[in-house]
Protein backbone atom coordinates (compact mmCIF):
# COMPACT_ATOMS: atom_id res chain seq x y z
CA UNK A 1 0.00 0.00 0.00
CA UNK A 2 2.77 2.44 0.90
CA UNK A 3 4.48 2.05 -2.47
CA UNK A 4 1.18 2.96 -4.17
CA UNK A 5 0.90 6.17 -2.13
CA UNK A 6 4.56 7.06 -2.73
CA UNK A 7 4.09 6.62 -6.48
CA UNK A 8 1.04 8.90 -6.48
CA UNK A 9 3.00 11.49 -4.50
CA UNK A 10 5.85 11.29 -7.00
CA UNK A 11 3.47 11.86 -9.90
CA UNK A 12 1.81 14.78 -8.12
CA UNK A 13 5.21 16.40 -7.66
CA UNK A 14 5.98 16.46 -11.39
CA UNK A 15 2.63 17.96 -12.37
CA UNK A 16 2.20 21.70 -12.49
CA UNK A 17 -1.53 22.33 -12.68
CA UNK A 18 -4.25 21.46 -10.16
CA UNK A 19 -6.43 20.19 -12.99
CA UNK A 20 -3.79 17.58 -13.87
CA UNK A 21 -3.44 16.55 -10.24
CA UNK A 22 -7.20 16.17 -9.82
CA UNK A 23 -7.28 13.95 -12.90
CA UNK A 24 -4.37 11.90 -11.55
CA UNK A 25 -6.09 11.37 -8.21
CA UNK A 26 -9.33 10.40 -9.88
CA UNK A 27 -7.49 7.86 -12.06
CA UNK A 28 -5.71 6.47 -8.99
CA UNK A 29 -8.93 5.80 -7.10
CA UNK A 30 -9.37 2.19 -8.19
CA UNK A 31 -5.69 1.35 -7.65
CA UNK A 32 -5.75 2.62 -4.07
CA UNK A 33 -9.11 1.01 -3.40
CA UNK A 34 -7.89 -2.33 -4.72
CA UNK A 35 -4.78 -2.22 -2.54
CA UNK A 36 -6.89 -1.62 0.55
CA UNK A 37 -9.66 -4.07 -0.32
CA UNK A 38 -7.53 -7.14 0.45
CA UNK A 39 -6.79 -5.82 3.93
CA UNK A 40 -10.15 -4.52 5.13
CA UNK A 41 -13.00 -5.38 2.77
CA UNK A 42 -14.92 -3.27 0.29
CA UNK A 43 -16.86 -0.66 2.38
CA UNK A 44 -13.87 0.31 4.53
CA UNK A 45 -11.53 0.32 1.51
CA UNK A 46 -13.80 2.71 -0.38
CA UNK A 47 -14.09 5.04 2.63
CA UNK A 48 -10.37 5.09 3.36
CA UNK A 49 -9.52 5.65 -0.31
CA UNK A 50 -11.44 8.92 -0.26
CA UNK A 51 -9.66 10.03 2.91
CA UNK A 52 -6.19 9.21 1.55
CA UNK A 53 -6.72 10.90 -1.80
CA UNK A 54 -8.09 13.98 -0.06
CA UNK A 55 -5.02 14.04 2.20
CA UNK A 56 -2.71 13.87 -0.82
CA UNK A 57 -4.57 16.77 -2.43
CA UNK A 58 -4.39 18.81 0.79
CA UNK A 59 -0.66 18.15 1.01
CA UNK A 60 -0.22 19.40 -2.55
CA UNK A 61 -2.10 22.61 -1.73
CA UNK A 62 0.07 23.12 1.37
CA UNK A 63 3.36 22.59 -0.45
CA UNK A 64 2.26 24.73 -3.40
CA UNK A 65 0.92 27.43 -1.06
CA UNK A 66 -2.32 27.38 -3.01
CA UNK A 67 -4.68 30.29 -2.43
CA UNK A 68 -7.61 28.24 -3.74
CA UNK A 69 -8.06 24.72 -2.37
CA UNK A 70 -10.17 21.82 -3.59
CA UNK A 71 -9.42 19.48 -0.69
CA UNK A 72 -11.70 19.09 2.31
CA UNK A 73 -10.51 19.37 5.94
CA UNK A 74 -8.76 16.16 6.97
CA UNK A 75 -8.86 17.04 10.66
CA UNK A 76 -11.64 18.53 12.79
CA UNK A 77 -11.72 20.14 16.21
CA UNK A 78 -15.03 19.79 18.04
CA UNK A 79 -15.85 21.13 21.50
CA UNK A 80 -18.60 18.92 23.01
CA UNK A 81 -18.95 21.59 25.71
CA UNK A 82 -17.77 25.19 25.84
CA UNK A 83 -17.99 25.22 29.63
CA UNK A 84 -15.60 23.76 32.19
CA UNK A 85 -15.74 22.54 35.78
CA UNK A 86 -12.36 24.13 36.58
CA UNK A 87 -11.03 27.71 36.43
CA UNK A 88 -7.33 27.36 35.62
CA UNK A 89 -5.28 30.58 35.39
CA UNK A 90 -4.53 31.59 31.82
CA UNK A 91 -7.53 29.73 30.42
CA UNK A 92 -10.60 31.41 28.97
CA UNK A 93 -12.50 29.64 31.76
CA UNK A 94 -10.53 31.46 34.50
CA UNK A 95 -12.20 33.97 36.80
CA UNK A 96 -9.96 36.73 35.44
CA UNK A 97 -10.81 36.06 31.80
CA UNK A 98 -14.51 35.94 32.63
CA UNK A 99 -14.43 39.19 34.62
CA UNK A 100 -12.68 40.95 31.72
CA UNK A 101 -15.13 39.35 29.26
CA UNK A 102 -12.23 38.35 27.00
CA UNK A 103 -14.35 35.54 25.62
CA UNK A 104 -18.00 36.46 25.97
CA UNK A 105 -19.98 33.27 25.51
CA UNK A 106 -22.61 31.29 27.31
CA UNK A 107 -22.08 27.73 28.45
CA UNK A 108 -23.56 25.23 26.04
CA UNK A 109 -23.35 21.67 24.75
CA UNK A 110 -23.22 20.49 21.14
CA UNK A 111 -26.26 18.40 20.34
CA UNK A 112 -26.29 15.15 18.41
CA UNK A 113 -28.20 16.57 15.44
CA UNK A 114 -25.71 19.38 14.85
CA UNK A 115 -22.78 17.01 15.16
CA UNK A 116 -24.44 14.59 12.72
CA UNK A 117 -24.71 17.44 10.20
CA UNK A 118 -21.01 18.22 10.65
CA UNK A 119 -20.11 14.57 10.07
CA UNK A 120 -22.35 14.32 7.02
CA UNK A 121 -20.52 17.25 5.45
CA UNK A 122 -16.92 16.59 6.49
CA UNK A 123 -16.78 13.05 7.90
CA UNK A 124 -16.09 11.17 4.65
CA UNK A 125 -12.76 13.01 4.16
CA UNK A 126 -11.78 13.42 7.80
CA UNK A 127 -8.99 11.33 9.33
CA UNK A 128 -9.05 12.62 12.91
CA UNK A 129 -11.30 14.56 15.30
CA UNK A 130 -9.97 16.25 18.42
CA UNK A 131 -12.83 16.43 20.94
CA UNK A 132 -11.72 19.49 22.91
CA UNK A 133 -10.88 23.14 22.60
CA UNK A 134 -11.66 25.55 25.43
CA UNK A 135 -14.25 23.39 27.17
CA UNK A 136 -14.17 20.21 29.22
CA UNK A 137 -15.63 17.45 27.02
CA UNK A 138 -16.60 15.25 29.97
CA UNK A 139 -19.14 17.84 31.13
CA UNK A 140 -21.26 16.76 28.16
CA UNK A 141 -22.80 13.40 29.09
CA UNK A 142 -23.39 12.70 25.39
CA UNK A 143 -19.68 12.85 24.43
CA UNK A 144 -19.30 9.04 24.21
CA UNK A 145 -22.16 8.98 21.71
CA UNK A 146 -20.47 11.69 19.62
CA UNK A 147 -17.26 9.64 19.58
CA UNK A 148 -19.21 6.56 18.52
CA UNK A 149 -20.77 8.53 15.65
CA UNK A 150 -17.32 9.68 14.48
CA UNK A 151 -15.99 6.11 14.56
CA UNK A 152 -18.78 5.22 12.14
CA UNK A 153 -16.92 7.34 9.59
CA UNK A 154 -13.61 5.54 10.29
CA UNK A 155 -12.25 8.64 12.02
CA UNK A 156 -9.46 8.48 14.62
CA UNK A 157 -10.80 10.09 17.80
CA UNK A 158 -8.75 12.02 20.35
CA UNK A 159 -9.91 13.71 23.54
CA UNK A 160 -8.18 15.91 26.11
CA UNK A 161 -9.67 16.14 29.59
CA UNK A 162 -8.88 17.26 33.13
CA UNK A 163 -10.74 14.08 34.26
CA UNK A 164 -11.78 15.92 37.44
CA UNK A 165 -15.51 15.24 37.10
CA UNK A 166 -17.20 13.52 40.09
CA UNK A 167 -19.60 11.51 37.90
CA UNK A 168 -17.71 9.58 35.25
CA UNK A 169 -18.84 6.58 33.20
CA UNK A 170 -15.50 4.99 32.29
CA UNK A 171 -17.11 2.05 30.51
CA UNK A 172 -19.04 4.38 28.17
CA UNK A 173 -15.76 5.90 26.95
CA UNK A 174 -14.19 2.48 26.39
CA UNK A 175 -17.23 1.25 24.46
CA UNK A 176 -17.35 4.46 22.39
CA UNK A 177 -14.21 3.43 20.49
CA UNK A 178 -12.15 6.44 21.63
CA UNK A 179 -8.58 6.01 20.40
CA UNK A 180 -6.52 8.43 22.51
CA UNK A 181 -7.09 10.38 25.73
CA UNK A 182 -4.80 13.15 26.97
CA UNK A 183 -4.99 13.58 30.75
CA UNK A 184 -4.36 17.21 31.74
CA UNK A 185 -2.98 16.70 35.26
CA UNK A 186 -0.53 19.35 36.45
CA UNK A 187 0.79 17.83 39.63
CA UNK A 188 1.18 14.60 41.60
CA UNK A 189 0.05 16.00 44.96
CA UNK A 190 -3.02 18.10 45.79
CA UNK A 191 -1.09 21.24 46.87
CA UNK A 192 0.92 21.28 43.62
CA UNK A 193 -2.03 20.26 41.46
CA UNK A 194 -4.39 22.89 42.86
CA UNK A 195 -1.99 25.75 42.10
CA UNK A 196 -3.08 25.53 38.48
CA UNK A 197 -6.09 23.20 38.38
CA UNK A 198 -8.34 25.51 40.36
CA UNK A 199 -11.39 23.77 41.89
CA UNK A 200 -9.98 20.33 40.98
CA UNK A 201 -9.52 17.38 43.32
CA UNK A 202 -6.58 15.11 42.46
CA UNK A 203 -8.18 12.19 44.31
CA UNK A 204 -11.13 12.35 41.92
CA UNK A 205 -8.79 12.35 38.92
CA UNK A 206 -6.87 9.29 40.19
CA UNK A 207 -10.14 7.49 40.92
CA UNK A 208 -11.32 8.11 37.36
CA UNK A 209 -8.00 6.90 35.88
CA UNK A 210 -8.32 3.71 37.90
CA UNK A 211 -11.89 3.27 36.61
CA UNK A 212 -10.68 3.66 33.02
CA UNK A 213 -7.90 1.09 33.43
CA UNK A 214 -10.24 -1.40 35.08
CA UNK A 215 -12.87 -0.90 32.37
CA UNK A 216 -10.29 -1.48 29.63
CA UNK A 217 -9.22 -4.74 31.26
CA UNK A 218 -12.80 -5.84 31.90
CA UNK A 219 -13.83 -5.20 28.29
CA UNK A 220 -10.59 -6.54 26.81
CA UNK A 221 -9.82 -3.24 25.07
CA UNK A 222 -6.43 -1.69 24.35
CA UNK A 223 -8.04 1.68 23.62
CA UNK A 224 -8.06 4.45 24.48
CA UNK A 225 -4.36 5.06 24.97
CA UNK A 226 -4.02 7.18 28.11
CA UNK A 227 -1.33 9.85 28.24
CA UNK A 228 -0.61 11.92 31.34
Amino acid sequence: MLHVIHEIERQIFVRSSTREILRLLDDARETVRGSLRDQMGEPAAAALTLKLLNLLLARHHFQARSTTVHSRPYGLLVDPSNGCNLACPGCVQSAGAKSLRIFDWHNGLIDERRFASLLERFGPCTLQIMFCNYGEPLTNSNTPRLIEMAKGYLIRTVLSTNLAVPKFDAEAYIRSGLDFMFLAIDGATQPTYSRYRKNGQLAVVFRNIEALVKAKRRLGSRAPTLRW
